[in-house]
């Protein structure tokens, strides 16, 4: 324990000052007070406790949250990447996406849409730009990364459990997480009689309060309700062990789907908003498996999420995909309500010809930025650089670092981590022959 304390580097976060750990190995996790004001949990192993020379090199700027804000979004493109809180400012040559995804969002009977395109063309990026945007027109968002080793397709609860602990909403002066949605008055008097979420408001006033919260956002692993044998007035008391189950297997999709459109349909008809958006990233995962039985049962999510985006209309019957429902849930109806308010933007690397379901939906495909929305990608980078490294205007040569990057990296994300690979090699090198320095 003799780091905590220290001063430490974060890649994309910058400098902070180690709180506190948690976990051991390859799980290690640090809670880092940032300079930014936010403390957050980052995984040990991105940290540096020697952080780089160049931030003692670095003048003093007037606006010093503005320079935090500049370094930030540089070390995010040294990753290829954009900060979801600058996603608005660095959108360029996206104009008929980003004019296909608003009316999408604003076409009560559009729900789900497939956005498609190679790896490194801006997918993530879009995505963040609609979470931001759906927010701030009056919609609720969650978002999942999907992967294949934590959060597959053919596991519903992981998947559930973060589209819960992403979900937000907008508040009059800030975000609001599910907690703050679910404890509304309006809502709290709809889901008085919820068969999942009065369970909240059953041992709100208890000293159990705070286990139902982890039980609704999937976050613990316990089978319940307990049996019989561990009831015992003191263990019902601390454990809340008569709450519904949440299983892990694809038999209790009416159990998620019943949850999400229950969000859904309260986003629209006690909260006066205009339903729920639910972002997938790297949604080819799906595909993605060790066993055959596993792409059938990812496949089979999928199939439960589109049908409750549609309000199980025909053809998206549930029955009729293949989803059966499991003895321990044939209780739970598959919809809160015949409106589910629930939106899925999936985002794929190719279009999908194997899922039939799929082949029904909408396609946006994206298209390769244009060689005039990259220069001016490349010159909104070199600004934010220069102001984060004071460089001279004469030593940037832009022509060439375009030409030079453009000739060697299409996709968009290796652009703009070469971007900033040369800029960098600029700065390091500055009595270098730029144009033999970038060769």
């Amino acid at each position: 324990m003799a780091m905590i304390g220290r001063m430490v580097w974060h890649p994309i976060n910058g400098l902070g000052l180690l709180v506190a750990l948690r976990g051991w190995g390859a799980n290690e996790q640090a809670l880092v007070a940032f300079a930014d004001g936010t403390s957050r949990w980052v995984p040990f192993r991105d940290l540096s406790f020697d952080p780089p020379d160049e931030i003692d090199k670095v003048p003093p700027k007037p606006n010093g949250t503005c320079y935090r804000v500049k370094r930030k979004v540089i070390e995010a493109f040294r990753l290829g990447v954009v900060p979801a809180d600058s996603v608005e400012d660095f959108t360029f040559g996206r104009e008929r996406e980003l004019q296909t995804l608003k009316e999408w969002l604003t076409d009560p009977e559009a729900r789900v849409l497939q956005l498609v395109g190679p790896y490194g063309s801006g997918k993530s990026h879009l995505l963040d730009y609609m979470y931001w945007y759906a927010l701030k027109n009056g919609f609720a968002v969650a978002r999942v990364e999907l992967d294949p080793q934590e959060a597959p397709l053919y596991k519903p609860k992981r998947i559930y459990s973060r589209l819960a602990r992403s979900f937000r909403f907008p508040q009059k002066n800030r975000l609001g997480d599910l907690r703050d949605f679910l404890t509304l008055p309006p809502v709290k008097l709809q889901f008085a009689h919820h068969m999942y979420f009065r369970a909240l408001y059953e041992y709100e006033d208890s000293y159990s309060a705070n286990i139902p919260w982890e039980w609704i956002l999937g976050a613990e692993g316990l089978l319940r309700p307990f049996t019989w044998k561990y009831r015992n007035e003191y263990f019902i008391c601390q454990t809340c062990s008569n709450v519904p189950a949440l299983y892990e297997t694809s038999t209790a999709l009416n159990v998620y789907s019943y949850l999400l459109s229950s969000l859904g349909w309260a986003a629209k008809q006690c909260v006066g908003l205009h339903g729920l958006v639910c972002l997938f990233d790297e949604a080819e995962t799906m595909a993605v498996a060790s066993h055959r039985d596993q792409v059938e049962k990812g496949a089979r999510t999928l199939s439960a999420l589109i049908c409750a985006a549609h309000d199980g209309k025909a053809p998206y019957k549930f029955w009729s995909n293949g989803l059966y429902r499991g003895p321990y849930t044939i209780d739970v109806p598959f919809l809160y309500d015949t409106s589910s308010g629930l939106k899925l933007l999936l985002a794929f690397p190719e279009r999908c010809q194997s899922h039939k379901l799929l082949q029904l939906q909408p396609c946006l495909s994206l298209s390769q930025l244009s060689e005039s929305a990259l220069q001016c990608l490349l010159g909104k980078i070199i600004a934010c650089y220069r102001e984060v490294y004071a460089f001279p205007d004469g030593q940037l040569p832009e022509n060439l670092i375009f030409h030079r990057i453009y000739a060697s990296h299409r996709p968009l994300r290796l652009f703009v981590k070469g971007a900033v690979e040369a800029l960098d090699l600029l700065r390091h090198y500055p009595h270098r022959d730029p144009e033999q320095l970038l060769q």
